[in-house]
Parts: C-alpha cells; sequence; structure tokens
C-alpha cells in the first residue's frame, strides 16, 4: 500500500514539473508576441509584408497558447485526481490496519476465553 501511495507521490510531481514547464512556454509565447509587435512598428511602412507575417505568427502563438492551455487544464484535474486516489488510498491502507487490529484483539479474547476450557477439561 505504502508503494502505491509513493507511486501516486510521484506522478503528482511529473505533474508539477509539466505545469511549471507549460508555464514556461506560456511566458515565453506572450514574450515572443511583445518582440514581434515591436519589429512590426519598428518596420512601419517600409516593413509591409514584414507585418504580415508577424501577424501569421500572432495567430499561430494564439493557437498554441490554447492549446497549451488546454492541456493545462486537463493536467491539473488529473493531479486534482492523484490527490484524491493518494488520499483514498491512505485511508484505505488505515481501515485495513485497523481491521487486522481487530482480528488480532479477537483471537488473543478467544484464546483467553480457550485456556479456562482446556483447564477444566484436563480435570
Amino acid at each position: 500500500m505504502k508503494e502505491v501511495v509513493a507511486t501516486i507521490s510521484g506522478i503528482d510531481r511529473d505533474i508539477q514539473d509539466v505545469d511549471e514547464s507549460i508555464e514556461a512556454f506560456m511566458q515565453e509565447s506572450a514574450n515572443v508576441l511583445d518582440y514581434s509587435g515591436g519589429m512590426q512598428t519598428c518596420a512601419g511602412e517600409a516593413g509591409k509584408g514584414f507585418a504580415d507575417k508577424t501577424d501569421n505568427l500572432k495567430i499561430v502563438i494564439n493557437k498554441l497558447t490554447q492549446a497549451v492551455s488546454n492541456i493545462s487544464t486537463v493536467i491539473e484535474d488529473s493531479a486534482r485526481g492523484i490527490e484524491n486516489a493518494a488520499n483514498e488510498t491512505s485511508v484505505l491502507a488505515e481501515e485495513m490496519q485497523n481491521i487486522n487490529n481487530d482480528i488480532s484483539d479477537s483471537m488473543h479474547v478467544v484464546n483467553d476465553m480457550e485456556q479456562p476450557c482446556n483447564k477444566s477439561s484436563n480435570v
């Protein structure tokens, strides 16, 4: 049971790493958009063809950003599911331990009850 919890925790850490990478991608996308906007402004009328290319670049980056945002949402949902599974697994492990303890206690009671019976049958 401990191995399951450890595995789930490892997956959760991996998801956090992916989420950090997605955030970095989103930030870099914003930087590229800012940079291309600045270049478009500097080019002015002389760079009309360049302006068309930067507009296309903005469209592509916006689509990529939306796709990455969707992936991020899926990953966040998965992380919540994994966290819930880890919590439920821990609760289940505790309950199983309690049942094991109850069985052990019951066996001691039965053994304690059996001893006087054995003594009286030996007489």
